[in-house]
């Protein structure tokens, strides 16, 4: 299994989630060409059988004042997304939000509430990559009161489970 974990800021920009730099100047939409697309990461680990990527940051394009409406309209799904996708199998890519979207932090000092969602998971007896997307998306839909939502990209045929530590994975309270 090779896994990859960013929490971070990150951009959208014409259908490519991209990591960006603390000293990125985004006020420059031309700053996209200094920054690390996802695919590249995802390309980098298609040598091994598992792949779990996990991207805990934003997926906007703050570029011209943060332009989300531009941003929304941009990330629309369609058929050159699903093109975009990597075709590997047995790889789950987690995105803590959804394409044009932010990813909100949590109080300081403390994990975001995507990254306390995600350790929620990993924190049971087993999961298994072919169901956590649907489960993580659950947990930060509560969490965050459908404020942010995972988006998911998964090519997993069959389930693929890693044993946790064994204690169970508290549930938020919808309640609060």
């Amino acid at each position: 299994l090779a896994a990859f974990y960013f929490a971070g800021h990150g951009a959208f920009w014409e259908k490519e989630t991209y990591l960006v730099p603390e000293d990125a100047d985004l006020a420059n939409p031309g700053a996209v060409r200094s920054l690390l697309p996802v695919s590249s990461i995802a390309s980098a680990l298609n040598g091994a059988r598992n792949r779990l990527l996990v991207f805990d940051s934003c997926r906007n394009n703050p570029a011209d004042g943060w332009r989300q409406k531009d941003a929304m309209v941009q990330a629309r799904f369609d058929d050159s997304m699903r093109a975009n996708q990597t075709s590997v199998p047995n790889t789950l890519t987690l995105f803590s939000t959804a394409p044009g979207m932010i990813a909100l932090d949590g109080p300081p000092g403390e994990n975001s509430p995507f990254a306390a969602a995600f350790l929620r998971q990993l924190n049971g007896g087993s999961i298994d990559l072919q169901a956590m997307g649907a489960l993580l998306r659950r947990d930060l839909l509560i969490a965050t009161e459908c404020r942010q939502m995972v988006w998911e990209q998964s090519t997993y045929a069959a389930s693929f489970v890693l044993k946790g530590p064994g204690k169970a994975a508290p549930r938020p309270d919808p309640a609060g």
